[in-house]
């Protein structure tokens, strides 16, 4: 909470946005404001908040809204660069620029499954970098990550190959976490 430009109190919300400044507070105006979203949420109501107050007044209802933020899919990222968290990111234990990462989600997925474990898992990290809850994903992530740095990208894996069928399922859930299938949703 600001009085002016000072820090006179802080609170933590709970995962509904209440929260509550505790003692009597001398009337005047007051800004209450998030500093950090709860849980990889976003803030869905107004943010600052003014709150005046008269001598002995309490002000209740002022509540923070949160959702949880959205997932976005590969095909997203790779077209709005702007948007990401990063300029680069590991990927299958190797560091690639934004640059390579958008080239490689253009390779052809159909002919070499190996981008398509590239695109998903990147797809992935933007989200979780970009605030989405990451709990039930990471796993896979890490699962996606090892299985990039066991057979590589750009690597001629076929589909119904020992490696793809090996890495399918992991591709598939990473998949469907940036299609809103994880208990995140989907930005539209």
């Amino acid at each position: 909470m600001l009085k002016g430009c000072y820090v006179i109190a802080t609170a933590t919300t709970d995962a509904n946005g209440y929260y509550e400044f505790k003692g009597c507070l001398p009337a005047g105006c007051y800004t209450v404001k998030v500093s950090s979203c709860y849980n990889g949420q976003s803030i869905v109501t107004t943010n600052p908040l003014t709150v005046n107050l008269s001598a002995g007044q309490e002000s209740k209802n002022n509540n923070f809204g949160y959702k949880c933020k959205c997932v976005y899919t590969y095909s997203y990222w790779k077209c709005h660069t702007c948007e990401w968290s990063s300029c680069s990111l590991t990927i299958g234990g190797k560091c690639y620029t934004k640059c390579q990462i958008v080239s490689l989600m253009g390779c052809s997925q159909t002919i070499d499954k190996s981008y398509s474990m590239f695109c998903q898992v990147a797809a992935c990290k933007l989200n979780v970098l970009n605030g989405c809850k990451s709990t039930g994903i990471c796993d896979t992530i890490t699962a996606g990550d090892n299985w990039l740095k066991k057979y590589g990208v750009g690597t001629c894996v076929k589909y119904g190959s020992t490696a793809w069928n090996e890495g399918s399922a992991i591709c598939t859930k990473l998949e469907s976490y940036c299609n809103g299938g994880q208990g995140v949703p989907k930005c539209n």
